[in-house]
């Protein structure tokens, strides 16, 4: 199984992008682990970019130096057991093989793309276990892309731009992904999105 994957962060017409956004992999024992990540901080100021640059730095240690059986339990003790405030967006997805697991207290902000359709799967439906945190696991098949992204990435474009641009059949590299994700970003732009805006996709081969 392969992964492609890219990420961008437009400033907007404010000239400063807050958000932390995260896109790592990794092999161990011969299977390949892939965390994604991003952190949208209440303050839009430079406090806020701190805390944003801060929570990306804290999971690129827990992914980088922890075992990938201890992420979940990690991210969830250190982020979303009381710690970090709702008002601070926070989500994330890591993928082990075909299985994943996904921690936010953000819900509606990482779609599955197929073939035929676009599915929303960071949906609480279990319930929450801390306030609006809520954690989802599954399982994926190959020949698909995860588009993690902001409101202001995502509201702006249809199902079908989505799905035009990130379908399975347009996975060949990496390139292509960053590609793709500078397009919608330019098409964003000139539908006069002016906040800024962060996206990851990545896709399964």
């Amino acid at each position: 199984m392969n992964y492609y994957a890219a990420a961008l962060r437009e400033h907007g017409v404010a000239g400063e992008n807050p958000d932390g956004l995260m896109i790592k992999g990794r092999h161990v024992c011969g299977e390949c682990v892939v965390m994604m990540a991003l952190c949208s901080p209440f303050s839009k100021s430079r406090k806020g970019a701190k805390l944003g640059d801060h929570v990306i730095r804290t999971l690129e240690e827990i992914f980088e130096v922890e075992e990938p059986a201890d992420f979940y339990d990690s991210c969830k003790g250190v982020f979303f057991d009381k710690r970090l405030s709702s008002k601070n967006r926070l989500s994330i997805m890591c993928f082990r093989g075909v299985e994943y697991f996904i921690l936010s207290n953000f819900g509606g902000h990482i779609a599955k793309i197929g073939v035929r359709n676009k599915e929303i799967i960071d949906k609480p439906r279990d319930g929450y276990f801390y306030k609006e945190a809520f954690s989802v696991k599954g399982r994926l098949t190959e020949g698909c892309t995860i588009l993690l992204s902001t409101d202001s990435f995502s509201e702006k474009l249809s199902d079908r731009e989505i799905m035009g641009n990130l379908s399975p059949q347009m996975c060949v590299n990496s390139e292509y992904m960053e590609y793709a994700l500078d397009f919608m970003a330019q098409s964003v732009t000139g539908k006069g999105e002016k906040r800024p805006c962060s996206a990851a996709a990545l896709c399964i081969r």
